[in-house]
């Protein structure tokens, strides 16, 4: 984890270039959160997920780069107590968006530094085990993490010397079993599935409402992110699913 400062223009975080020895971790704060911990009656926010409002450290919670809230205790069946430090905006005024595409811009020069750098370890790591194992592949759950390592990898390898691991545990969300639906389009022979049988893949996207198509880097609205999927605009290579041998 690189190390960062926070940005009031934006609400973001602005990456430095030498890495933390310990990561903090920040995560992305959304209305969701905040109404389970009771901050709606402190503070005015639309209830909308598009971007989300701020940021938290563990317990530490910052707006615009000022810590505003800290919670204490709490438990599985007690709610945490809130300790209010600062107002995020004069007079009561709504929450403001963190302006996400404005903080990837403003972060652009060093995370293609670090995309390339990545890019290179991967190649030299295939190049030095590609006569020494069977297979090289990535193993694709449909979160965020999984996305960027199968985008990465692709970048740097032969597409023809790869291969894609997904497991349908059942417990997907359905923006994830979604992406499915877009790999095949990638490269249908580069595609292996390790377990999504029909009537599963049937049941699943002819059910579902809201997805999000595959395209690395965009920021898209949840307008731009959703589409109905049936059965009969799936690749044909979906609906055929080849496992993968794991007992060989």
């Amino acid at each position: 984890m690189y190390s960062y400062s926070w940005d009031s223009e934006t609400g973001g975080l602005l990456l430095n270039s030498s890495p933390l020895q310990f990561s903090k971790e920040p995560r992305p704060v959304y209305y969701k959160e905040l109404d389970i911990l009771g901050f709606d009656q402190h503070w005015k926010y639309d209830r909308n997920d598009s971007y989300p409002y701020m940021w938290a450290e563990a317990n530490s919670y910052f707006y615009r780069g000022r810590l505003v809230a800290k919670t204490k205790g709490g438990s599985l069946y007690t709610a945490p107590e809130l300790i209010m430090l600062e107002e995020p905006e004069p007079n009561g005024a709504p929450l403001r968006f963190v302006d996400v595409p404005a903080m990837v811009e403003k972060n652009h020069d060093l995370l293609e530094k670090l995309v390339q750098d990545t890019i290179k370890k991967i190649y030299n790591t295939y190049m030095e085990y590609r006569n020494k194992v069977d297979v090289f592949y990535v193993a694709f759950s449909g979160g965020k993490d999984s996305v960027v390592a199968f985008d990465l990898v692709q970048r740097a390898l032969p597409h023809n010397q790869m291969k894609v691991l997904f497991g349908d545990t059942r417990m997907k969300m359905r923006s994830s079993l979604c992406l499915l639906a877009y790999f095949p389009l990638w490269r249908n022979d580069s595609i292996f599935w390790n377990w999504l049988p029909r009537e599963r893949a049937n049941l699943t996207f002819s059910a579902m409402s809201a997805s999000m198509a595959f395209s690395p880097m965009a920021v898209k609205s949840p307008e731009q992110r959703c589409s109905t999927i049936s059965p009969e605009e799936l690749p044909a290579s979906l609906l055929e699913m080849t496992l993968w041998p794991l007992t060989k």
